[in-house]
């Protein structure tokens, strides 16, 4: 919505990180996959907290400036 009535190019909106989402049966696939990629989840609370009361969780990798929001819900209250 700010692309189509601010900046009017979608070019100009600086993005620092990169979403993802996944089927919910799907999420503990998904951070598995992200883990063995050497990326660390960015929460302190357990993946079973995550998975049952959270939409997603951030992942990082320090080194190399990379950060993915994993989303397993999209639409939340």
């Amino acid at each position: 919505a700010l692309i189509e009535q601010h900046y009017r190019d979608r070019g100009v909106r600086p993005m620092g990180d990169l979403d993802v989402a996944v089927q919910p049966e799907r999420a503990r696939q998904a951070i598995d996959w992200l883990r063995s990629a050497g990326l660390r989840i960015g929460t302190t609370s357990s993946l079973e907290f995550d998975l049952r009361f959270r939409h997603g969780c951030p992942f990082r990798d320090d080194g190399a400036a990379v950060e993915i929001d994993l989303h397993w819900h999209i639409l939340t209250e």
